[in-house]
């Protein structure tokens, strides 16, 4: 299998759970939009958390292209939570594993993108503060074309 998310610009549907510090599951959906440009590619995403007592989260991803010998795609984010991130995607056979810290040091995390066919991928993770789960998602990513 091909990778189509992140290495192919789309744009991307996502819909499933996001569990809150307190272990609460809400509904979450958005949408991701992937562009590639000639010095770099955009990823940006808005999850929408159906609860008023969440925020819903805005992630501005800028992810260096793909560079010949290279295992790894850097990226530096955006994050309406968390500040600036920076981190790295992993391409290993049909998953794409992505670990992340923000530039204070305050948070880290880690997501794994599991591709099911060409137009869908499990989305799951999580994140830290220091020892203390912040949150984690499970979400089902849908590509829209």
């Amino acid at each position: 299998m091909q990778h189509t998310l992140i290495l192919n610009p789309g744009e991307w549907h996502a819909e499933g759970r996001f569990i809150n510090e307190n272990e609460v599951s809400i509904p979450a959906e958005g949408t991701i939009r992937i562009l590639h440009e000639f010095d770099a590619w955009r990823y940006e995403s808005e999850i929408r958390i159906h609860n008023d007592q969440e925020p819903d989260i805005k992630n501005k991803y800028i992810i260096q292209p793909w560079q010949e010998g290279s295992e790894f795609l850097n990226w530096s984010a955006a994050n309406t939570l968390m500040g600036n991130l920076r981190g790295k995607f992993l391409l290993v056979a049909e998953t794409i594993i992505s670990q992340f810290y923000s530039e204070e040091g305050d948070y880290v995390g880690s997501e794994v993108m599991l591709m099911q066919n060409d137009k869908s991928y499990y989305s799951r993770g999580i994140t830290f503060v220091g020892d203390h789960k912040l949150s984690s998602w499970g979400l089902n990513l849908t590509q829209k074309f």
